[in-house]
């Protein structure tokens, strides 16, 4: 029989909106929780800060998080994917961005 892969996307929502009531630091628990609540063995994010890259790691120390900032110095807002530990190995990745013309 056959591995089965259970995939989940989330938009994180970046912590540099002007959220007021809805701030990163007041929503960070909540969305951490949920992304808990997937039981996936991989994530996408979307909207990733480097200050909610920190949360994240801190909150999941044994996933493998992937990605790279859209900055010229990897900074910047972040496309990540978190691997949970367990189950599936990472051999490779690549992040590129897209840029209009």
């Amino acid at each position: 029989m056959a591995a089965q892969l259970r995939v989940a996307s989330f938009n994180i929502r970046t912590s540099r909106g002007r959220d007021g009531g809805n701030s990163w630091r007041r929503r960070r628990d909540v969305c951490l929780d949920a992304i808990r609540g997937f039981s996936a063995d991989i994530v996408g994010l979307q909207e990733v800060r480097p200050d909610q890259l920190d949360d994240l790691r801190h909150a999941f120390p044994a996933s493998t998080i992937l990605g790279r900032g859209r900055d010229e110095d990897a900074g910047g807002e972040h496309a990540s994917v978190l691997v949970a530990p367990g189950g599936w190995l990472v051999e490779s990745s690549e992040t590129r961005w897209l840029s209009s013309t």
